[in-house]
């Protein structure tokens, strides 16, 4: 604090010099007009009026006492006090102020306001507050209610990404007895957040892979006690449109806790025997949640009352086309095929042996593809065209691909430019792509790449090498 009140004491004193310096000494007591300066000691009696600039003299405040003489040292040595001092005190105030905590210091609803729309960091920050004004009882029974409600609401969004630290709170309010049995029953419920991989274009006759995973929304600070939420799943039935593919018998559910579900004859899928069309895919679950307030207990895990217990379903359109139909969605958009071309570049490609065979390599460098494309690349001299590498790029990357093209005994030596040809390739774009993704499906030119010779590399000799 004294470091404040001295340079404030250099402050004050550095307006005073500023200030003394600017009004000047007085040097005589002459009266002067207060407007003009014009020194009326000269005339033999007070006139009515200034001479100079007309102004009325009567009265006291028109007329100014004495000839004034400015220092510019003391207004230098002010101003340099004001600036020197000022800017001492906004040095360590910034330093101070950066050293404030001021998530202890915003008000609750504030803080509620940042930790529901602030970013990762500002919610984390704002709910860790929140959590240690809970913790040390500094919250009314209202904000601690309405906390809870608030993160009841946050688990049940799964639009947004979850912070544990809501879980935290309601861990809280569980451990202090202010979570209803109501409010209990709607975390265990919305706790695992069962998702399954969808799949949304398949082949008549193929089979389609099912994946099941959880999204758990829990928390995970410890203040008394070890909290644990276990669930368990199984899938009781699959129905695609009026269909049914899947159906588990009561007395012999199959469990799964997390993973893959396993169907019966056909792995880790369903066989799709439908027509080509558009169906409704719904999968039904049952699903059990337990709460156990001091930590899981060992193994073997039991599901022994009290639980919750539900029925979850999850759907969506599926796609499934015939059998010698990919899986991707082909495009032959001309716009999309003008950006693709315009994204990939190909650098020289060098001339050389390979197991004593005509060869050649190259890069093809992408950048921020416009979609997914999987093709072949083929090289053209003339009329006549090579194989080369195939290729799979994917929608938004930037990166160097190898090229590569071998036994080229018949590619005239002489050859200075090649044409490349980018031929798409489905099969691969099935392999490659998530199923109902776009696939560019037009070929692409890339003219006049030039050829050279280069410097040998593992298993690669330049023509020209030893």
């Amino acid at each position: 604090m004294w470091w404040y009140v001295l340079f404030g004491l250099g402050l004050l004193a550095g307006f005073g010099l500023a200030f003394r310096g600017w009004r000047g000494r007085r040097l005589d007591d002459h009266p002067l007009c207060r407007t003009c300066r014009y020194d009326l000691s000269g005339t033999p009696a007070l006139p009515e009026r200034c001479p100079e600039c007309g102004r009325a003299l009567g009265g006291k405040k028109p007329i100014r006492i004495g000839n004034r003489r400015r220092s510019s040292t003391l207004v230098v040595l002010g101003v340099a006090g004001v600036v020197g001092s000022g800017a001492a005190i906004g040095l360590r105030a910034e330093r101070d102020l950066r050293n404030v905590d001021w998530m202890a210091i915003k008000p609750v609803w504030w803080l509620t306001l940042e930790a529901r729309h602030g970013g990762l960091l500002t919610a984390d920050d704002a709910l860790k507050e929140l959590w240690k004004r809970w913790d040390s009882g500094a919250l009314s029974e209202s904000q601690m209610a309405s906390l809870v409600e608030l993160a009841l609401t946050m688990q049940a969004d799964r639009t947004t990404k979850w912070n544990s630290r809501w879980g935290d709170l309601i861990y809280l309010a569980l451990e202090d007895g202010r979570l209803a049995p109501e409010q209990l029953q709607r975390f265990l419920r919305q706790a695992p957040g069962l998702q399954l991989a969808e799949v949304r274009r398949v082949r008549t006759g193929g089979i389609m892979p099912l994946r099941m995973s959880y999204d758990p929304r829990v928390g995970r600070t410890i203040r008394r006690t070890w909290h644990s939420v276990d669930q368990q799943s199984w899938l009781e039935s699959l129905r695609l449109g009026d269909t049914t593919l899947y159906e588990v018998l009561e007395t012999s559910p199959r469990w799964r806790v997390v993973g893959e579900i396993s169907m019966p004859g056909v792995g880790y899928g369903v066989r799709i025997k439908q027509p080509p069309g558009e169906y409704e895919l719904a999968a039904r679950f049952r699903v059990r949640a337990k709460h156990y307030p001091n930590g899981r207990p060992s193994f073997p895990i039991g599901f022994d009352p009290p639980y919750e217990e539900w029925t979850e379903e999850i759907w969506w359109r599926v796609t499934v086309v015939a059998a010698d139909q990919p899986l991707v969605t082909p495009t032959r958009d001309a716009n999309l095929a003008s950006a693709m071309q315009r994204a990939i570049t190909i650098g020289p490609l060098t001339r050389g042996l390979q197991a004593r065979r005509p060869s050649l390599r190259g890069t093809l460098n992408v950048t921020d593809a416009p979609t997914n494309f999987a093709f072949r690349a083929w090289l053209r001299a003339g009329d006549r065209e090579w194989p080369m590498s195939t290729i799979i790029i994917h929608q938004g990357k930037s990166e160097p691909l190898n090229l590569a093209a071998f036994n080229l005994d018949d590619l005239p030596g002489d050859v200075q430019t090649v044409d490349m040809v980018l031929k798409p390739d489905l099969y691969t774009a099935d392999a490659s792509f998530e199923p109902g993704s776009a696939a560019l499906d037009v070929e692409i030119l890339i003219p006049g790449v030039p050829v050279k010779s280069g410097e040998a590399t593992t298993g690669f000799v330049p023509t020209g090498g030893r």
